[in-house]
């Protein structure tokens, strides 16, 4: 289902759903405000499936960095919501996985001599951490030889918003009125319509439930069920 258009109120559209929902115009709901809402709702549905423990990943992508001799410390592009897989190689030939730890839980110094007798390069790892919303990589020993390219970071990224009339969101359509519920719940919680909002918050979560359920089983599973805007299973 897509954005639709500027003043959009066909029912085929996310934007004219709000607005059958609300009973609304763009006078009384504007465009602005609608896809302001339903972008917020967009993220937190997505931020919601990665919580619940799924493996499915929404927007991934992979990157490379270079590595700087003597340099431990390194920088990942966007707003990273998850890491898969970080793997380094300290001689632009040999490749190994970096495991994840909190440095906080190490009980010896972190002085250059320590770091080199306690980390060796086939058991690399890595600490991961925010700063200013940057993921930065704390790699462990630290590389004594510049390897273009010699980390590669798979990791979720933040889903990109919704903005123009025929963009639409990255998930099964079935789970697609998540976004119009929460839009449309916080009209109604504006307009102190508390009825009206509770009945959209409960819908939010019936559909909530259902994307979880979902994607746990296509975890499990190597068949993936998907369903249609109605809510019916198809190819079992």
């Amino acid at each position: 289902m897509t954005l639709g258009d500027t003043g959009s109120v066909l029912l085929t559209t996310l934007m004219g759903l709000v607005r059958f929902f609300t009973k609304t115009d763009s006078t009384k709901f504007s465009d602005a405000n609608i896809k302001a809402l339903l972008n917020l709702y967009y993220h937190e549905f997505v931020n919601e499936i990665l919580k619940s423990g799924s493996d499915i990943d929404f927007n991934m992508t992979t990157e490379s960095i270079d590595i700087t001799s003597g340099t431990s410390v390194y920088s990942v592009t966007g707003k990273v919501l998850r890491v898969k897989r970080i793997d380094i190689s300290f001689d632009g030939s040999k490749w190994y996985k970096l495991t994840n730890f909190d440095i906080s839980e190490r009980s010896r110094p972190l002085d250059t001599t320590s770091i080199a007798a306690d980390f060796t390069k086939n058991n690399p790892f890595v600490d991961l951490y925010l700063d200013n919303e940057t993921l930065k990589l704390a790699i462990y020993p630290t590389p004594d030889a510049d390897v273009t390219g010699g980390i590669k970071i798979w990791k979720t990224l933040e889903i990109t918003e919704l903005s123009g009339k025929d963009d639409e969101p990255s998930i099964p359509e079935a789970y697609q009125k998540y976004l119009v519920y929460g839009a449309s719940r916080d009209y109604f919680l504006k307009k102190e319509m508390f009825t009206k909002a509770a009945e959209m918050e409960k819908e939010m979560m019936k559909v909530l439930s259902r994307a979880i359920s979902f994607y746990a089983n296509r975890n499990e599973e190597e068949t993936f069920i998907m369903e249609d805007g109605y809510g019916d299973n198809f190819g079992k």
